[in-house]
């Protein structure tokens, strides 16, 4: 097969995701549409008996046979039910708190510019020949600042490539595709990390098994598919779509060329220091055997004070 046959093949591959993607809904749409699938099947499910039988942790430690059936969720009894503890249910629902707080970060680390700052200075200071792979780096970890982060590798992208002679589209593209495309790997501990390990001791629990977790139950996979990705979008921004992007070189808006300023490296230098002093006084609390932030029996994972304060 020809390399003009082949080429062929991989731009109507490329435009057919396209179109199937810009056919799926909203996302909110997406929730709304199997919610209401959900609760039709499960009247369904009940309605015929349908049960399922595992081996599950007692309260007590032992382990025996249960059995659960399918409930219908709409059901009078179940919708009453569900009405009367809305509240008790919404507040004790474990991630919930995790949510607040860390959009609360997020949102204040956004305001002050803290993210925007740290990207440019990462993006705009990067050697020419590691360009592409360290913009798909950054954009990985730039899931770290939730919307703003894929908002800012996008746009930084776009004025990197500009910066370089090369078309800032594809510079935006990979931005932007790097940040979406691994939402939750990074090389840092993520919101996603924090919120999932909630989940995951509330399932737990539920299940009457005594296992506590840790944000860092998952470190490992995340952190090597940061690279993963990373080398990925990297090779597909290299070599394959530089031949369907072809418009030519556009210059951004001059607020996106401009490079970190004085005040913003101040604000990078303070918040380093401020991270520094924290990381201390979290290390004089941990390090030592009889540190404050440790369990009673001086370990730190899988639980102490300084992991509970962390997951619940």
């Amino acid at each position: 097969m020809s390399e003009k046959q082949n080429e062929g093949f991989l731009y109507h591959f490329i435009k057919g995701i396209e179109r199937v993607g810009n056919k799926i809904p909203h996302p909110f749409y997406m929730f709304l549409y199997l919610a209401i699938f959900v609760l039709i099947l499960s009247a369904i499910l009940a309605a015929v008996g349908v049960s399922v039988t595992y081996v599950g942790v007692g309260s007590d430690g032992t382990v025996a046979e249960q059995v659960t059936a399918v409930r219908n969720l709409i059901s009078v009894e179940y919708m009453q039910a569900c009405m009367e503890g809305f509240v008790k249910t919404y507040i004790n629902f474990a991630p919930l708190g995790l949510i607040m707080v860390m959009m609360l970060s997020i949102g204040y680390a956004q305001s002050t510019g803290l993210f925007e700052a740290a990207l440019r200075k990462c993006l705009l200071g990067a050697p020419v020949y590691l360009v592409t792979f360290i913009l798909s780096l950054v954009g990985v970890c730039a899931n770290l600042a939730s919307d703003a982060g894929l908002v800012l590798s996008a746009t930084l992208g776009g004025a990197l490539f500009s910066s370089i002679g090369r078309n800032p589209i594809l510079g935006a593209v990979t931005g932007f595709v790097s940040c979406y495309g691994a939402w939750s790997a990074n090389l840092l501990i993520a919101g996603t990390d924090v919120l999932l390990s909630g989940i995951t001791q509330s399932a737990a629990e539920g299940m009457g098994v005594a296992g506590p977790t840790h944000p860092m139950i998952n470190y490992f996979f995340m952190a090597s598919a940061t690279f993963v990705v990373a080398g990925i979008t990297t090779f597909i921004s290299e070599k394959v779509m530089p031949k369907y992007i072809t418009i030519g070189k556009i210059n951004p808006p001059g607020d996106i060329n401009e490079r970190v300023t004085p005040e913003q490296n101040r604000g990078l230098k303070a918040a380093l220091i401020a991270l520094a002093i924290f990381a201390a006084v979290i290390l004089v609390m941990t390090v030592p055997s009889n540190g404050i932030l440790r369990g009673p029996d001086g370990s730190l994972i899988p639980k102490s004070p300084l992991i509970s304060g962390i997951v619940s």
